[in-house]
C-alpha cells in the first residue's frame, strides 16, 4: 500500500515536471520571437549620437556645396564711366609790351653836384707876394648848370684867402679858369677849393 502511494506520488511529479517543461517551451518560443523582433526593431533605428553625427555630416555636404557655388559664381562687374572730357586750353595772345619809362629820380643838390667836378692846382713864383690857383670845372649832367664854387690859399698863421666864383656850363661843358691872390701876409704855404652848389641854368 505505502509502494503504491510512493509511485503515484512520483508519477504525478512527473507529470506536473513534463506539462511544465511544456509551458515553458511555448514561453521560450515566445520570448525568442519577441527577442527577434526587439533586435529587427533597434536594427532600423539609429541611437542618438549616429542620428546626430548623421546630421552633422549633412550639414558639412550642404556647407561645402554652398561654399563651391559662391566661390563659382562670377562677380558682375560694374560698368566702367566714360572718360570726362577735358576742355582745350586756349592761350590769349598777349598784347604788344609797352615800354615804361624809368622814374626820373628826385633831383635834390646832392644828386646835381655827384656828375660836377672841381680840380684845383697853386703855383707861385714868390709866395711872399702873390699866388695863383688854377680852377677848372667839369659837367657831366645832360642839362647846364650854374656852378658856384670857392678857391682859396692857406698862409703861415693858419689864417686863408679865400674868393667865391660862379661859372655855368652847358651839358658836358668843361671851364677852365685861374685867381690870383696878393697883398696877403705871411708867407702862402698852399691851395685849397670847393664846391659850393650845383643848380639847373
Amino acid at each position: 500500500m505505502k509502494r503504491r502511494s510512493l509511485l503515484g506520488a512520483l508519477g504525478g511529479v512527473a507529470v506536473g515536471w513534463f506539462g511544465a517543461t511544456l509551458l515553458g517551451g511555448r514561453g521560450g518560443s515566445s520570448g525568442g520571437a519577441d527577442s527577434t523582433d526587439d533586435v529587427d526593431d533597434a536594427g532600423s533605428e539609429l541611437p542618438a549620437e549616429a542620428t546626430t553625427t548623421a546630421e552633422a555630416a549633412d550639414g558639412v555636404t550642404e556647407t561645402a556645396v554652398e561654399t563651391e557655388t559662391t566661390v563659382g559664381e562670377s562677380p558682375t562687374a560694374e560698368p566702367t564711366p566714360p572718360p570726362t572730357p577735358t576742355p582745350e586750353r586756349t592761350t590769349t595772345p598777349s598784347g604788344t609790351p609797352t615800354a615804361t619809362p624809368e622814374p626820373t629820380p628826385t633831383e635834390t643838390p646832392a644828386a646835381r653836384r655827384t656828375k660836377v667836378d672841381l680840380d684845383v692846382r697853386g703855383h707861385s713864383s714868390d709866395p711872399e707876394t702873390s699866388y695863383t690857383v688854377l680852377h677848372t670845372v667839369t659837367n657831366d649832367h645832360e642839362f647846364p648848370v650854374r656852378v658856384t664854387f670857392w678857391v682859396g690859399i692857406s698862409l703861415r698863421d693858419g689864417s686863408n684867402l679865400r674868393e667865391t666864383l660862379t661859372v655855368e656850363l652847358g651839358p658836358g661843358g668843361v671851364a677852365n679858369d685861374s685867381t690870383t691872390f696878393t697883398d696877403y701876409e705871411p708867407t702862402a704855404t698852399g691851395w685849397k677849393g670847393g664846391l659850393v652848389s650845383v643848380e639847373r641854368s
